[in-house]
């Protein structure tokens, strides 16, 4: 029962962590296609 709770905990922390990265990598793409934009 305990090693459920463990586990669901981590999930959550393990798709927290995916989210933050993916919202810094959206960012980073808006970044590139703006300089793309300017330079090109």
């Amino acid at each position: 029962m305990m090693y459920n709770g463990v586990k669901i905990y981590l999930m959550k922390y393990l798709i927290g962590k995916l989210s933050i990265k993916d919202r810094f990598i959206q960012k980073n793409i808006q970044i590139r296609n703006l300089l793309n934009i300017i330079f090109s």
